[in-house]
């Protein structure tokens, strides 16, 4: 359990907490005991499970105020022991992430002690600055330090310490307690002066805001007297953390690990700190960014001067945006939190999701339609922490259109899917609507499993024996077609028939392709459709003189088989919702008659739904099928069910009709 000691080390481990990676002692040696006992102890406890287990893994926080400045210091510190090298090879290397403008990191130590306890240092000439994100941002502050520990070998341990200054504009610190390898200590301490926790300090409400996530202790506060002055502290502290189960569509880490975040907050607009203060402050250090020029202007003229009405004008200026402006992320000093100006990401024709929303809002507005920015956090970030106001719980920028019907969302940087609907990862999300007042937190609308739709038919031959012939459609609706699209951009020009081989693949398995093709790739307004000729094995099997032939030509979609495992730690976390349709024709030969067909079968779950039918006459028969995840989210108390539900599913397509060579009489 999290914060309980596992009594086999209780006495062991208390003491890991005083070495560092400056130490000169060993792990066992700060313990007091050998290091044979050591390792043994390790492997015992852990050797089963993890390829490596945390030590320590610590942060203080220290707030202070520099230059007229809000700043503050992070202090980390983290000790790994390897047990299994090859299997833990992601922690020979490091990368600590900086922003140029902002940050400066100092007292960076890192060492590997081996196992007979030789100590072997990174040398300074060893950390390389590098570009953190080289494969899509061309202008970026985004740094990092990243150096590879010698010695990396079973039964060592890794260790490296330092100390971030940072002078951003919006601080925001998140301490997770628990990663993917156990933890034996896991701690996190906030330093704030007590001068700046006054309500007035500075003459603007500035206040210290922390919250804890799935963390079921408190803090122990001290306040203590340093060299400037008053501080009070903030600290937490967890033992013998698991490591995080890894489950295929578990909830994001920040929605299920232990954690602390913590953002100092300026009552924006010298008032209270609220979502609505902060949203009204930024969208007025935003909005002269958005000012178009004559020539913008002129622009959203020649675009919309066709359009019959509101919903043509968007879909004009948005087309535009998506087919004209690339996506390039410029993040240098302010850039990192403000968009480029509008009439400078046009005349350049790329910008990152901020410059490309402040833009599609401009040209909107200049055409007569309201619209307004939106801050949203993406799914595999977690959801948003409400209690602590501050940018740095938000990571994308999109766009709203308030209407007195349904409003409208729009992503620019979406560029694959249909016009107004949002990626997966923005759905169901909380949005901070930027406003010159009244800002608010709105939810953003999630697709339903109509608009999810794989709609899939295919006709058999079935004279073809066991390897009989097959040609279809697939027709590819919301979700899945955008990753479709997506994967046929990024292979390249020339290489979209490897694409679809390689999907037909995964919807057919047994299949050997012959020709596939398909229709509609350029407009993401429209479905996708596969067109496929093949061979299919496996649908067929001859017993005796009877010929057993299944549906199974398309596979069941890959969120079914989450419910394969007899048991599950987390929920589950769907993308999106989904509906799946099949229909089978089988062309009979005339020396075989259908003998029998599986009857009517309905499977009706809270999270789940199947039916299907078959039907046999003039020499064909029949199979459709309806499959449907109505939901994104399956709690765990919902599991079993599910788990039955798959159970049943699979042995419904396992269920063949029977067929007979013709003028043998049925026994």
């Amino acid at each position: 359990m999290i914060g309980r000691f596992k009594g086999i080390v209780a006495a062991l481990l208390v003491v890991v907490a005083a070495t560092s990676a400056h130490g000169a002692n060993t792990p066992w040696e700060s313990r007091g005991i050998t290091k044979e006992a050591f390792w043994t102890t390790l492997e015992t406890l852990y050797g089963e499970q993890s390829e490596a287990v945390c030590l320590v893994h610590e942060r203080v926080t220290k707030m202070d105020l520099r230059a007229g400045r809000i700043g503050k210091s992070d202090t980390h510190h983290m000790q790994i022991a390897v047990l299994d090298a090859k299997a833990a090879e992601e922690y020979a290397n490091v990368e600590i992430p900086y922003v140029k403008s902002w940050d400066k990191i100092t007292e960076l130590y890192a060492r590997t002690i081996t196992r007979d306890g030789r100590e072997i240092k990174v040398e300074k000439d060893q950390i390389y600055d590098v570009d953190l994100f080289p494969e899509y941002v061309l202008y970026s502050d985004f740094r990092g330090k990243r150096f590879a520990f010698p010695g990396f070998t079973d039964h060592c341990v890794v260790a490296y310490e330092y100390t971030v200054f940072s002078d951003a504009p919006f601080v925001w610190t998140t301490h997770f307690f628990q990663g993917p390898i156990p933890t034996e200590v896991s701690r996190c301490r906030i330093e704030v002066p007590v001068k700046m926790l006054n309500p007035l300090f500075r003459g603007v409400g500035w206040e210290q805001v922390y919250s804890g996530r799935n963390l079921d202790i408190e803090a122990e506060t001290e306040r203590i007297n340093t060299i400037d002055g008053e501080v009070m502290t903030y600290n937490w502290e967890l033992e013998n953390v698991p490591a995080v189960e890894p489950e295929n569509y578990r909830p994001a880490p920040a929605d299920i690990c232990p954690s602390i975040s913590f953002a100092p907050g300026i009552g924006f607009g010298g008032g209270e700190l609220t979502w609505e203060s902060f949203g009204n402050w930024f969208h007025k250090a935003m909005e002269e960014r958005l000012d178009p020029g004559d020539e913008i202007k002129s622009k959203v003229r020649s675009l919309t001067e066709a359009a019959a009405s509101e919903g043509e004008r968007v879909e004009a200026i948005c087309d535009y945006i998506r087919e004209d402006i690339r996506y390039v992320a410029v993040e240098l000093d302010e850039g990192s939190w403000f968009p480029s100006g509008v009439d400078l990401t046009d005349k350049v024709q790329y910008g990152d999701c901020k410059d490309q929303s402040a833009l599609l809002v401009a040209m909107l507005r200049e055409a007569g339609i309201d619209a307004e920015l939106a801050l949203v956090r993406t799914r595999d970030r977690g959801s948003l922490n409400t209690a602590i106001v501050s940018p740095g719980g938000f990571n994308h920028c999109i766009v709203h259109l308030p209407g007195e019907g349904a409003d409208l969302w729009l992503d620019p940087t979406a560029k694959h899917h249909c016009l107004g609907t949002l990626p997966w990862q923005v759905q169901g999300v909380d949005a901070l609507l930027l406003r010159p007042y009244e800002s608010e937190l709105a939810k953003t609308p999630q697709t339903s499993y109509q608009e999810n739709s794989l709609s899939r038919m295919a006709t058999v031959d079935l004279s073809g024996g066991s390897e009989p012939s097959c040609s279809g459609t697939i027709m590819i609706m919301g979700e899945r077609a955008a990753r479709l699209r997506y994967r046929i951009a990024d292979a390249g020009p020339g290489r979209a028939r490897r694409v679809l081989k390689e999907f037909l693949k995964e919807q057919c398995p047994g299949i050997r392709e012959e020709d596939v093709s398909i229709d509609g790739v350029e407009n993401p307004n429209s479905p996708l459709v596969v067109r496929f000729v093949c061979k299919s094995a496996g649908l067929t099997a001859a017993v005796e003189e009877y010929t057993l032939a299944s549906p199974t030509v398309f596979a069941l979609p890959g969120q079914v088989k989450v419910f394969d495992e007899p048991e599950r730690i987390h929920p589950v976390c769907f993308h999106f919702p989904e509906r799946v349709l099949d229909e089978v024709i089988f062309k009979v030969p005339e020396d075989l008659s259908v003998l029998e067909v599986p009857g009517h079968l309905t499977l009706e779950k809270q999270y789940g739904y199947f039916e299907r039918e078959w039907s046999a006459q003039d020499g064909q028969a029949h199979y459709k099928s309806r499959l449907i995840l109505p939901g994104r989210y399956v709690p765990l108390e919902g599991y079993s069910e599910m788990t039955e539900f798959a159970k049943e599913l699979h042995a419904a397509m396992r269920d063949a009709m029977s067929l007979r060579r013709a003028g043998r009489p049925a026994e």
